[in-house]
């Protein structure tokens, strides 16, 4: 089991995880949600939040 404790660090291993034909599911408080739509990743090709 992995912990890692940076929200955009860990979506981006999340989607690595997944893979290209994966679903990564993030859940959490809006304010985190809010953070990661304005990440780097959010911005990825196929990225949906």
């Amino acid at each position: 089991q992995r912990v890692e404790p940076d929200p955009h660090r860990a979506l981006s291993l999340a989607r690595e995880l997944a893979g290209p034909d994966g679903v990564v599911l993030a859940t959490g408080s809006i304010y985190l949600i809010a953070d990661l739509l304005r990440g780097p990743v959010s911005a990825a090709p196929g990225s949906v939040l």
